[in-house]
């Protein structure tokens, strides 16, 4: 800093240079043109500029800057240039370039002559009052706004001098004019309403002798008339002697809050009672679960008191614990973690409401089902805040519904419409400026902080909320420096910290040294931080606190700032007060609202004119009204059918005038309800009166009782269900064991027959003539058998869906001629009269299944020679009719003149397992089958079988079946088809010989061999391939009438290999062999392209007779009747050891197979070994089918056993048991004992 010696000195410099030193202002000296000539040292500490940087320059030039005053700097230069003296105020700017304010004071000095030769300057720095200025004027200013805003009016009164200064909002909310009312007390009180007068009176003078603060509400009556409701709140303010200095006191509108808080009240009463006379349990848990709710009717039900549950958490209680514990395993394997109880009541996927059936029990112990509805009721943000039940006792129709559960859809509907309505609406927010906005409390906190912060320059705002019940300060919002609400400071305990501490005496702390307050816990940080002052008050409303505002500061906080702060926390109590309160009874509100909008029951309120004020959506869904089409409408004129209109009314008015009534408070049975559509349905209906508005009010609870009063009529119609459903499972039982009966008889004869005739082969004592008979006895049973169980393999089959027909064109004189030659057979042996006779025109051919059409031919048949005596007459008639009105049909009727049908057994004629009596099966035989088959076939076939009998005299069983418009376009007459007869029935009964040739696909070479033998021995050319690609290249390149086709076979198996040669345009005939014959077998066949299907082990006269029909008609070189006729037997020589015969090719081929055996059972062994489990079902295939045709049927099916195994997938364990036993009954084969 420079001395006054160092600066170029004027004149006078010593009496400059003294005063320099004893000044702390800045001191110039310039020339009459203004140009700096000597500062001081002060200068040099005022400006921060060096003497010699500023000498011979304007001061202006080197201090000026942006926010200097233009006109004022024009001020300063116009009186330089006149000459004159002046002082001003004005901003320069310090070296280092921050600005600051200066009190400048120029005079002019002049000579003798008067003419102005220096300049002398003095500035002072002064910006530290100009800001504390600033302050106070902008902390007025926010102060007046504030109040403006949040409709605050201030006041302060002298005690002394009996003065009172009341803000400009006071003025206007209490309607007066600044200009003619004077504020004293005594004019205060002039408008204070009547009522209230004495106790603000004495509210005042309570204050004055001693109370340092007062909050209490009035009324004011404004002189235009209106009234309003004030809330106010005065502080005293005392001098050392505790004497009253000052009284200063804050007024707010609260005329909304007040009749908003009317309104709600007068709301909660309709909702209680609504609540308390609902017909079904309302019960509602807090967040915590603890017990809300529990209405009269869950006291009822239950047997406890409300008293002894609110407020705890006890929902467990009337629950089934074996119920809870289920359901929650259930939804914590759903959720994959552990679920809460309240879970346990909701959807499976946590999305909302649902119905549930759960036992609840008594406090007595006893139980009873409940429908229980849970809903979650949620704040405004979203947030759960409790749980809401509604549980109603459906014990009367639990009942009803465990014997008709398809009567539950009605209550499903509900239940889908109460999870559709149960939805809740948001809470409308606060009032004020910022409280007034409908944003959850932590937003409103925060748009007050953000207020605060920029009102009174703070570092950063906090507000906290107090959480009653864990007794804790939960940070809400933060703005400014901090703004995250998560942290140490979260949470705050009352009593703990500074904070806690604020809220726990109630008292502000104020400090502008934050760095030496043993209160702050942290003076590293602040001083890190340059934080000086710190204010927090409680915020309190109404005596209770509810929550601490918080601030720290980086500059001293003015005792403006500090005013502004304390009313600022005064409104934000209030506001949080205010909102908690409107938030407590909306959620009441709303939970009541939920009870009604949520329950099932029809709710409908009527005002005392029987005026509809509320109906809810079970009521809407009920009557089929929407709630905007009745309210205000009259009750009676809409849902009150017209008998009943005038005593309606009338219990009203009589109520009103006696308060007396019959009906309310309990509840009628059976009343009619009337619809929107004019209908009526019975309702169950309680009444119960309240107070509205001063008003009464009706509350009526219907509940639609069709589905009860209908339950007990389905109840009893249900039980004569049963009961005729158990006298028919009885007859059916009873038919069933007659036909286990029946089956079991035809199975034991055959096969009696079957091993005695074997048996009886084996003593070789035996004659030829007595063993051709025994063989000839044993194909007959085991043909005999055959058809038995393909009887009822198609019974099943229809039974269960899977028939299939075939639809193609057959001719029908052949067919019927077959079937007539093969009956002849029997009828022969029984010497009866067998005839066919057509009758009239008749179609050539027919579009039909022609198997099924010979199945039913062949049973009508094989029934009319049973049932005929010998010397009676069969008689097949043919006939056309064309007057159906279905369009023409053929008939085929079977007459004979056997031992009739009864009336009485007519009716269960075609019913499967039954015969007209019973003894016939045991005279005639038969499974009472046949006649169903034929049945049901005829009705896939689009006909029908009609049967017309008596005892005595016969029975005639008519076939009708329909005949296509290109099956009657071709029509043979009598004469034409009565020579096919004669030409067929005169056949030479010659051994049947075919010609063409066959392509034989088989894998297995003992099953060539046997097939081979059969078709060459009918006149077959034969050619054998070994797999299905040799199969299709063979095929496509020579020509055959017929492939027999092995559909299990290596590199292509029979399935490949026959879509292969359908997909090139292959058309001959295609017939599959396969071992497997269950059922779907010959479907999957037929489907691959096969034309028809055998099963082995095959049959020689089966084989000849399919390969035959699928050979082309010009190879045929065979009558009609030779192929029905079988051939005669081989003559076997007799089993003499001493004279052996000379054996047959199938004798050799048989024995060779035997031979063969250990071999096959070898790979079989290795297979396993090897755990080559398809190469081993292959295997197993092969010798399953070839077993059976060389006499081996044991083997065969220990063979099978091991291909189903390896096709079910068994374990090896398992597999290896199977080979074992095939093994021992391969062993005994071979040998000769298993044969």
């Amino acid at each position: 800093m420079s001395r006054p010696s160092d600066c170029a000195a004027p004149p006078d410099a010593r009496l400059l240079a003294l005063v320099a030193d004893r000044t702390h202002n800045a001191v110039i000296i310039a020339d009459a043109a203004g140009h700096v000539q000597w500062v001081n040292a002060g200068f040099t500490r005022v400006t921060g500029y060096a003497p010699a940087e500023v000498v011979g320059r304007r001061p202006g030039d080197v201090l000026q800057g942006p926010d200097t005053d233009p006109a004022t700097v024009a001020f300063m230069r116009a009186r330089i240039r006149a000459g004159e003296g002046f002082r001003t105020e004005g901003v320069n700017y310090h070296k280092c370039g921050a600005p600051y304010w200066l009190d400048i004071e120029v005079q002019p000095v002049t000579d003798g002559a008067g003419t102005v030769t220096h300049f002398i300057a003095i500035e002072q720095d002064v910006t530290e009052r100009k800001r504390g200025e600033l302050a106070l004027r902008a902390s007025e200013e926010r102060l007046a706004e504030a109040q403006r805003i949040a409709h605050l009016g201030s006041w302060t009164w002298d005690p002394a001098g009996d003065r009172m200064w009341w803000s400009e909002e006071r003025y206007r909310l209490f309607g007066v004019d600044p200009a003619h009312f004077r504020p004293t007390f005594e004019a205060f009180l002039e408008l204070v309403h009547p009522a209230d007068r004495d106790r603000v009176r004495w509210e005042q003078q309570h204050v004055s002798s001693g109370a340092d603060t007062l909050d209490h509400d009035y009324r004011v009556i404004r002189p235009d008339g209106r009234t309003i409701w004030v809330h106010s709140r005065v502080r005293a303010t005392r001098g050392a002697n505790g004497r009253l200095a000052l009284l200063e006191g804050t007024a707010q509108d609260i005329t909304e809050r007040k009749l908003a808080e009317a309104a709600l009240a007068e709301a909660l009463a309709l909702q209680t009672a609504i609540l308390d006379y609902a017909p079904s349990c309302v019960i509602s848990l807090g967040p915590d679960g603890t017990v809300v709710t529990f209405n009269r009717t869950a006291e009822r039900e239950l047997g406890y008191t409300a008293a002894e549950l609110i407020g705890r958490r006890t929902p467990v209680l009337w629950h089934d614990p074996a119920e809870l514990e289920a359901r929650a395993t259930e939804m914590t394997a759903r959720l994959g973690r552990p679920a809460a109880f309240e879970e346990l009541f909701l959807t499976d996927d946590q999305s909302g409401p649902t119905a549930r059936v759960w036992t609840f029990v008594r406090k007595d112990g006893t139980r009873f089902p409940a429908e229980l509805t849970v809903t979650t009721l949620r704040g405004p943000a979203g947030r759960a805040i409790g749980h809401l039940g509604l549980a109603t006792n459906i014990t009367h129709r639990y009942e009803a519904e465990r014997t008709q559960r398809m009567l539950s859809s009605r209550l499903a509907e509900q239940n889908a419409a109460l999870e559709e309505q149960s939805r809740l609406t948001a809470l409308q927010a606060g009032v004020g400026l910022a409280l007034n906005r409908d944003v959850p409390i932590a937003e409103v906190l925060r748009g007050c902080c953000d207020t605060i912060l920029r009102n009174t320059g703070a570092a950063f705002v906090r507000a906290w909320t107090l959480n009653d019940a864990a007794d804790v300060l939960e940070l809400q919002a933060s703005v400014g420096l901090y703004t995250h609400t998560n942290g140490p400071h979260a949470r705050v305990p009352v009593g703990q910290f500074k904070i806690g501490r604020i809220a726990a005496s109630r008292t502000p702390h104020l400090t502008n040294d934050v760095r030496n307050d043993p209160n702050v816990r942290d003076p590293a940080w602040a001083a890190r931080e340059g934080m000086v002052a710190f204010a927090g008050h409680p915020l309190v409303c109404g005596g209770q606190l509810v929550g601490v505002l918080a601030l720290f500061a980086r500059a001293a906080l003015s005792e403006g700032t500090l005013v502004t702060l304390r009313a600022a926390a005064d409104a934000l109590a209030m506001g949080i007060a205010r909102k908690r309160a409107e938030t407590h009874v909306r959620e009441q509100e709303r939970r009541h609202r939920a009870i009604v909008e949520s329950a099932i029951d029809c709710i409908v309120t009527v005002d005392q004119r029987g005026r509809i004020t509320e109906f809810n959506p079970a009521a809407e869904r009920a009557f089929g009204y929407s709630r905007a089409d009745v309210l205000g409408r009259e009750l009676a004129g809409l849902l009150v059918p017209a008998e009943y209109r005038d005593r309606h009314m009338g219990g009203i008015e009589r109520y009103l005038r006696t308060r007396e009534s019959k009906i309310l408070g309990t509840r009628l049975v059976g009343l009619p309800a009337l619809r929107k559509d004019g209908t009526r349905f019975p309702v169950e209906l309680s009444i119960v009166p309240t107070r509205v508005g001063g008003e009464t009010a009706f509350t009526a609870f219907f509940r639609d009782i069709t589905f009860e009063q209908a339950a007990e009529a389905k109840r009893r119609e249900a039980e004569q269900q049963l009961q005729k459903a158990k006298e028919a499972a009885e007859a059916a039982a009873q038919t069933q064991s007659q036909f286990l009966a029946n089956v079991s008889h035809e199975l034991r004869t055959p096969i009696a027959a079957i091993v005695g005739y074997a048996e009886m082969l084996l003593d070789p004592r035996l004659g030829v003539n007595e063993r051709v008979r025994a063989v000839k006895t044993i194909m007959r049973s085991g043909r005999h058998l055959t058809t038995l169980v393909n009887d009822v393999l198609d019974l099943g089959r229809i039974d269960a869906g899977r028939m299939e027909l075939e639809r193609t064109s057959c001719r029908l004189r052949r067919l019927v001629l077959e079937a007539v030659a093969q009956a002849d057979v029997a009828a022969r042996e029984k010497q009866l009269d067998l005839r066919v006779t057509p009758l009239g025109r008749l179609p050539a051919g027919l579009t039909t299944d022609p198997t099924r059409l010979r199945q039913i031919v062949d049973n009508l048949l094989s029934n009319a020679v049973k049932f005929t005596e010998p010397g009676k007459r069969v008689e097949v008639r043919l006939r056309l009719d064309a007057g159906r009105a279905a369009g023409p049909h053929l008939l085929i009727e079977v007459e004979d003149e056997g031992i009739g049908i009864a009336p009485e057994a007519l009716a269960r004629l075609f019913q499967p397992f039954t015969q007209a009596d019973a003894s016939t099966t045991r005279r005639f035989g038969g499974s009472g089958l046949g006649l169903s088959i034929c049945k049901r076939l005829a009705h896939l076939m689009g006909g029908e079988i009609t049967v017309r009998s008596a005892p005595g005299a016969g029975s005639c069983f008519a076939l009708a079946l329909p005949v296509s418009a290109d099956d009657m376009a071709d029509l043979v007459d009598e004469r034409e088809f009565s020579e096919a007869s004669q030409s067929v029935l005169a056949a030479d009964p010659a051994a049947p010989k075919l010609a063409g040739r066959v392509l034989l696909a088989e894998d297995t070479p003992t099953i060539q061999t046997v097939l081979r033998y059969f078709l060459e021995r009918a006149g077959l050319t034969v050619e054998v391939v070994g797999n299905g690609r040799a199969a299709v290249e063979r095929a496509l390149a020579a020509e055959f009438d017929v492939i027999l086709m092995d559909m299990q076979m290596p590199e292509m198996d029979g399935y490949a290999a026959t879509s292969a040669l359908r997909q090139s345009g292959y058309e001959r005939a295609i017939v599959a062999l396969t071992a497997h014959a269950m059922t779907g077998d010959e479907e999957k066949c037929l489907q691959a392209g096969c034309n028809a299907y055998l099963s082995k082990p095959v049959d020689a006269v089966r084989l000849i007779r399919v390969v035959a029909r699928q050979i082309p008609s010009q190879s045929w070189a065979v009558k009609y009747d030779a192929l029905l006729r079988k051939a005669p037997a081989p003559q076997l020589p007799p089993v003499e050891p001493v004279r052996p015969s000379v054996p047959s090719p199938m004798d050799k081929l048989t024995a060779d197979y035997r031979r063969a055996l250990p071999d096959k059972i070898r790979a079989l062994g290795e297979a396993l070994r090897e755990r080559n489990i398809t190469h081993l079902s292959e295997l197993a295939h092969r010798l399953r089918g070839s077993a059976g045709m060389y006499g081996l049927p044991a083997v065969s099916e220990a063979a099978g056993r091991v291909e189903d195994g390896c096709r079910a997938g068994q374990a090896v364990p398992q597999l290896e048991g199977l080979v074992a036993t095939l093994e021992n009954v391969c062993a005994k084969a071979g040998g000769g004992a298993g044969s």
